[in-house]
């Protein structure tokens, strides 16, 4: 786990720590289907062990590691271990095969990152580059948020306190561990959420 490290200046109370890891290991793959159709919810549960997620929201199955997030009308995204990847799309492509739909292996074109501290800190972090409501009623527990950071596409969630997940396209990543990284520094803070 990378650790954003905090120094403190003559007179300046030192801000929390904050850890930045990338995260590896995680299959990720769209499904683009009728959410609606019972055939969906059917296929999902059989292959994620989750149903559909309410619009904007994300969900962790019973299977360790697999989560079922909200992405528009059409579209869900699903996190499973790396291991479970080719499983699930086996699952879903059998499942749906007399249905219009897509299912597609995005695990080589996101990256992940972990974000964890405390809370309102993280959630100041992430706001100096994104352009929407990051506070706990704007953003909270359980919530995907579709946005941008700076000018970067990106999505945004928590599932507990003091951890938060970014997911970005891999081109960018290291762009955006520069970015999380230097807005973590000392002396930036302005407690909005504290």
């Amino acid at each position: 786990m990378a650790e954003t490290k905090r120094q403190t200046g003559a007179g300046q109370r030192p801000g929390p720590p904050v850890l930045i890891e990338r995260v590896a290991g995680i299959g990720m793959v769209t499904l683009r289907a009728d959410l609606a159709d019972p055939a969906t919810e059917a296929a999902l549960k059989a292959a994620m062990g989750t149903v559909v997620p309410a619009r904007r929201r994300i969900l962790r199955s019973r299977r360790k590691g697999h989560l079922t997030a909200w992405m528009s009308p059409d579209e869900l995204m699903l996190f499973m271990p790396r291991e479970r990847l080719d499983r699930v799309t086996r699952s879903l492509e059998k499942a749906l095969a007399e249905h219009h739909h897509l299912v597609a292996d995005m695990s080589a074109a996101r990256a992940i990152f972990r974000l964890e501290g405390a809370d309102g800190h993280l959630r100041e972090i992430l706001a100096k580059g994104v352009p929407a409501d990051l506070s706990p009623e704007g953003l909270p527990r359980g919530e995907m948020r579709r946005t941008r950071l700076g000018a970067v596409a990106a999505g945004i969630w928590s599932l507990e306190e003091g951890v938060f997940h970014l997911m970005c396209f891999r081109s960018v990543a290291e762009h955006v561990d520069l970015w999380l990284r230097t807005a973590a520094h000392e002396g930036t803070e302005a407690d909005l959420w504290h």
